[in-house]
């Protein structure tokens, strides 16, 4: 098997300029890429800008641009920042409308066709006499059928997040010249998935043993949901021409043909049967966790459809990153955006340590402003480049510069020696597993003991401690290697100061025989100034400034950590004496003891239901006198729907104990002694992917996520 390597990281849009929570996926594919050069693999790195799609064309009309203008513009700012200030290691960045991309898609699906995985059907769609071209989803807006908002998309609604169809909308408009939509008969391409299933599980089973569990999850939830054929092709002018005979006038849909990119840049460099077509050793796909299926499922289906071609191996999910709790807006101005990060720091590698340090491995994860200070200022400065100024002064105070040779090995030495082989062991097993932030945490305990072993021996004031700046010469030798995945620049600046030129990794131990004078690596930033810089880059691009609260979410109004959301275990259920719509519940909050509590869900569930199921109270809600029965908290429900057709789903918490506290996930509870009906109804708590979310976040106990019964996504939490 050839000694190569691909790594794919996922294509972002470029209707806007990405944010920072755009490119974790180019994080995770930089270490990966970097860290098997220095394992001396060949190694190819890709990824592009997706500039097609409805999206674009909706965004271009808005600016009274071309879509081929916007995306271009949006491409060239994207891709410097990403190339030439990150410095990501891509062998090639490209883009969709590559003219060999839009070759590749064509011949790849035509061969798809000629297999007979494509089927030909009729569908009704949106149609605008006055504009004379059918309707994709960002161009038709009505009013939602669920929750009544009026500028609801033909393809979602922003307001409760429920997924719709075009047909769905209550008095549907076209978005660009606002006539009503007469609904029209026309042809669709769909991409035959079931009956690619047989060979799509057994890829599957052969490869979730490496995933990790939350792919594994969403792969599996897909299947047993059922695999239908998938429209492949839409009636847009914005897109690649779709192969298929008859079908001459209609694109390839954008998800379809952009998932082919990491297949076309391969082609560009004129390697794709060594690394598409021949075995390879491993193919890592970095990508945010709602692009999961795309990655587990569609692409290897296409692929298996067209045959011949390497299946993906490992795939390297991400949760997302927020900004100050709240999602990445650029409306609100929240976040920050790759144009702003421009010259607003020495190095770059500041930017890219935060935001592999906040990297969301395992749950989402906030930027904040508080944060960055610190984590660059106490660890990269006061650690590690502390680190290196002091052992580099110090052989040039003392030895002029040249590295001692040791005149005996003792304890403490040999204690920080097995130090560095454990970690350059555990770094290596963690990358290899596509594991990102955890390696970086690993190396910076490493620099600390380093600090903690010189400042013990403290060679400044015991002579016979001299040599032991040999140790810590060959513990900066072994961190450029380490940390040169994550601080490129910082890493080959290290390696001149320590006049070795070697990055790899049979050459971590070779310990440097003279450094150079000290410079340094990094000092200390002024959060101010960086805000103030960002934000005058933000005016020149028209966009709002930063809003200077975003990290005090109760002054923004967020109220959740004041309330005491607990577990509780529905014991015993009863009529209420005197209303014909509520029960009164006898309940376990474990360490807070056992409760009564009234709850309005009668007529939705049986007494035999509730007892023993897990449910989530407020505790520390004022007690209440309702009908002359006192209820002492509150349960939550998702409330969907009105009248005879509303549905009520309890909040559940199936795998956790009485009494387990809930919060947002990865954050804490600051529980008031009392809190009232009236403050949680100003909470906006909802479902949303399955889960129950608040702020963006989802709330969870220590050992799940919650979830709601009964309902759908886009329920509000009562």
């Amino acid at each position: 098997m050839a000694k190569r390597i691909l790594v794919c990281a996922a294509w972002p849009y470029v209707h806007a300029v990405s944010h920072l929570g755009n490119i974790i996926c180019m994080l995770s594919a930089d270490v990966i890429a970097r860290f098997y050069r220095q394992l001396g693999y060949e190694v190819e790195m890709v990824s592009g800008s997706d500039q097609h799609g409805a999206q674009m064309e909706f965004e271009a009309k808005k600016l009274g641009i071309t879509p081929k203008e916007l995306v271009d513009m949006n491409h060239k700012i994207v891709s410097d920042v990403i190339l030439n200030k990150l410095k990501f290691s891509f062998t090639n960045y490209s883009f969709t409308t590559h003219p060999e991309h839009i070759k590749f898609v064509r011949e790849f699906y035509k061969k798809v066709w000629d297999n007979g995985y494509i089927e030909v059907k009729d569908e009704t769609l949106p149609y605008c006499d006055g504009c004379k071209r059918f309707l994709p989803d960002r161009f038709v807006v009505g009013k939602c059928p669920h929750c009544g908002n009026d500028k609801a998309l033909g393809n979602q609604c922003d307001e409760c997040g429920r997924i719709l169809d075009p047909t769905d909308l209550v008095e549907p408009k076209c978005s660009e010249c606002g006539a009503t939509p007469i609904f029209k008969d026309t042809k669709t391409g769909y991409f035959d998935l079931p009956k690619i299933v047989p060979k799509l599980w057994e890829y599957v089973d052969t490869k979730k043993a490496e995933w990790q569990p939350r792919v594994v999850h969403f792969t599996e939830r897909w299947f047993e949901e059922g695999l239908n054929q998938r429209p492949i092709t839409r009636d847009l002018s914005w897109g690649i021409p779709a192969p298929f005979p008859g079908l001459e006038d209609k694109c390839i849909y954008v998800w379809a043909e952009a998932v082919l990119g990491y297949l076309s840049t391969v082609v560009m460099r004129g390697k794709f049967k060594e690394f598409w077509q021949e075995p390879i050793e491993k193919s890592y796909f970095c990508l945010g966790k709602d692009n999961i299926p795309f990655h587990t499922i569609l692409l290897p289906a296409f692929i298996l459809a067209h045959g011949n071609i390497n299946v993906p191996d490992i795939i390297v999910s991400n949760e997302y990153l927020g900004f100050g709790g709240k999602q990445f807006s650029k409306t609100r101005g929240t976040g920050v955006w790759l144009n702003e990060i421009i010259d607003t720091v020495p190095s770059y590698d500041i930017w890219r340590y935060y935001l592999y340090r906040i990297y969301p491995e395992n749950k989402d994860t906030d930027f904040s402003w508080k944060d960055f200070a610190k984590k660059v200022n106490s660890e990269l400065v006061a650690n590690f480049s502390n680190f290196v100024n002091r052992v580099i002064n110090l052989l040039n105070k003392y030895y002029d510069g040249k590295v001692p040779e040791y005149e005996a090995v003792l304890a403490d030495d040999k204690k920080l020696l097995l130090k560095i082989k454990k970690c350059k062991e555990k770094v290596g097993q963690l990358i290899k597993q596509g594991k990102i932030r955890e390696p970086l945490d690993e190396i910076m305990l490493l620099s600390k003991a380093g600090n903690e072993y010189l400042q013990s021996k403290e060679p400044w004031k015991n002579k016979t401690n001299q040599p032991t700046l040999r140790v810590c010469a060959q513990l900066l030798k072994v961190l450029s290697v380490l940390l040169h995945p994550y601080l490129p620049e910082a890493t080959e600046k290290l390696q001149k100061l320590l006049n070795v030129d070697n990055l790899l990794w049979e050459n971590i131990d070779a310990v440097p025989e003279k450094v150079e004078k000290p410079v340094h690596l990094f000092d200390n930033i002024d959060v101010e100034k960086v805000k103030k810089k960002i934000e005058e880059n933000r005016k020149k691009t028209g966009g709002k400034l930063l809003e200077e609260k975003e990290e005090k979410k109760e002054a923004e109004g967020t109220l959740f950590k004041k309330f005491d959301f607990r577990v509780a275990k529905v014991l015993e259920v009863k009529d209420h004496p005197k209303a014909d719509k509520l029960f009164v519940m006898q309940i376990d909050l474990g360490t807070l003891g056992k409760r009564q509590i009234v709850a309005g869900i009668k007529g939705h569930y049986t007494p035999e239901e509730l007892v023993g199921k897990q449910i989530i109270v407020i505790a520390n809600l004022k007690p209440a006198m309702l009908r002359d029965e006192e209820s002492n908290g509150m349960l939550l429900a998702g409330v969907e729907g009105k009248g005879k057709e509303q549905r009520i789903g309890l909040v559940i918490a199936p795998n956790s104990a009485p009494g387990d506290k809930v919060s947002l996930k990865g954050e804490s509870q600051e529980p008031a002694h009392e809190m009232t009906i009236n403050d949680f109804a100003k909470l906006k708590i909802a479902t949303k992917d399955g889960k129950v979310v608040c702020c963006g976040k989802p709330l969870a106990t220590e050992k799940e996520d919650l979830s709601a019964e009964k309902v759908s996504d886009g329920a509000c939490i009562e």
